[in-house]
């Protein structure tokens, strides 16, 4: 319980942080928030020592790609652009575990330039939506946490209309992860709903029910036929069925939010993106339930769900009520991670150390 308590405690430091800074009027004093919150949470998870099911993997392939040349590079089981900086950081980084600093900044960076192109409105709850529904994943698997928060910028980009901005970074979460090809018939949905009139909603379900009958059908045992599971230790040793239905209890108030909040749709219809995407995401979830090696394709869909729910909160109109749902949704968030936190346990993302701690914890 104190570990848990440890993480509530980061969690609410963050929340303090970029609450006092969305609440700013001056630029200079939300730019120095903005960058201390950013900063509390880059040296909690770069500066970690033996946290996560992928910590020794990714420091096994650092220092394996440290010693290959560059021509090499291409012929590793890795994407391309992660051997890229692997190969860079081992140039210039004294120590290897730096690397995940690095890594830690790049899964981010993008959550906070998202909240930017909404001027920062919703930053408080969006940080910590993601600290606590989305982080500890991440901290599991940074290439894929790397790849989710990039595709949220992509789509944040696409529903504002900045194509060129959208495709530059979904290139960039597929090569960070290509699982992130899952969102390409989506982002191209998102697309043309700009020049056609088209029920959204309907191809959005769709899409969702052929993929998941693709992932359930097809995809599920190649991968498992690959022997996918050697390269997490987290399949064997934790009920993964378990988590997804947890997830799925825990989501049903953002079904609800999504469902019966923000009918007041604006002109280029983004709350309507963001909420068929997150309902998709509950789908996989329930995909994730017989096909558990491909439940984390959920969290490219959840993701939305970081500017989704505080911009649905921010839209009732009533003070009181307004200021009743954010403390409601503080605590289902709470009630969330001690969930996944009593599901994960020590495999993965406690006991919580740093180097300092090295050794002696």
């Amino acid at each position: 319980m104190i570990d848990c308590l440890m993480y509530f405690g980061i969690f609410a430091l963050v929340f303090i942080v970029n609450y006092l800074a969305m609440k700013q009027n001056r630029a200079s004093a939300r730019r120095v928030l903005i960058v201390l919150g950013f900063l509390i949470l880059l040296c909690f998870i770069g500066f970690r020592y033996n946290v996560g099911t992928d910590y020794p993997y990714y420091l096994n392939s650092y220092n394996q790609i440290a010693d290959l040349s560059w021509d090499k590079l291409s012929s590793l089981r890795m994407e391309l652009l992660v051997a890229v900086i692997f190969k860079v950081c081992s140039s210039v980084l004294v120590d290897a575990r730096l690397v995940f600093v690095v890594l830690g900044f790049l899964m981010l960076y993008p959550i906070y330039k998202v909240n930017r192109l909404y001027n920062y409105k919703y930053l408080a709850y969006s940080i910590l939506a993601y600290c606590v529904l989305f982080l500890p994943f991440g901290l599991n698997g940074m290439r894929q946490g790397i790849a989710m928060s990039f595709m949220l910028l992509s789509i944040a980009y696409l529903v504002k209309g900045k194509i060129k901005n959208s495709l530059v970074n979904f290139v960039i979460a597929v090569l960070f992860h290509t699982s992130s090809m899952i969102m390409l018939p989506y982002m191209i949905i998102i697309y043309i709903r700009k020049w056609k009139k088209i029920n959204f909603t309907i191809l959005n379900l769709v899409v969702t029910g052929l993929i998941a009958i693709v992932v359930l059908f097809f995809l599920n045992n190649l991968l498992v036929d690959s022997g996918i599971t050697q390269y997490s230790y987290m399949l064997g040793n934790i009920d993964t069925d378990k988590i997804s239905l947890s997830s799925i209890v825990v989501y049903v108030p953002v079904v609800l939010m999504a469902l019966f909040l923000g009918k007041n749709e604006e002109r280029n219809g983004e709350t309507l993106v963001y909420k068929n995407l997150t309902i998709s995401g509950i789908c996989f979830y329930v995909v994730g339930t017989a096909a558990q090696y491909l439940s984390r394709f959920g969290l490219f869909f959840m993701m939305p769900s970081i500017i989704l729910l505080p911009k649905l909160v921010q839209e009732i109109p009533d003070k009181n009520a307004r200021i009743i749902v954010k403390i409601s949704f503080i605590v289902y968030l709470a009630i969330f991670f001690y969930v996944q936190y009593s599901l994960l346990g020590k495999h993965e993302i406690l006991p919580y150390q740093t180097w300092v701690f090295e050794g002696v914890v």
